[in-house]
């Protein structure tokens, strides 16, 4: 998929009203999401590596924690 197919996908347009869901409801699509996206990136990581691409590694996603 490439930047213009992403464009393209509009979530709001597909997407119920989330005001109308119930919280299951919600954290099911949110699991959903999740899974979804991490599959992609996975998919998305593994190209890259076979082309000797390697992202720079990420902060922690929780963020850093005070001290």
């Amino acid at each position: 998929m490439d930047g213009k197919r992403l464009e393209q996908i509009s979530f709001k347009n597909q997407l119920p009203e989330l005001s109308e869901m119930s919280e299951g409801e919600l954290l099911e699509m949110l699991q959903g999401i999740d899974s979804i996206c991490s599959k992609a990136r996975g998919e998305i990581e593994a190209e890259l590596a076979s082309r000797g691409v390697y992202p720079e590694p990420e902060d922690d996603e929780l963020g850093i924690e005070g001290g």
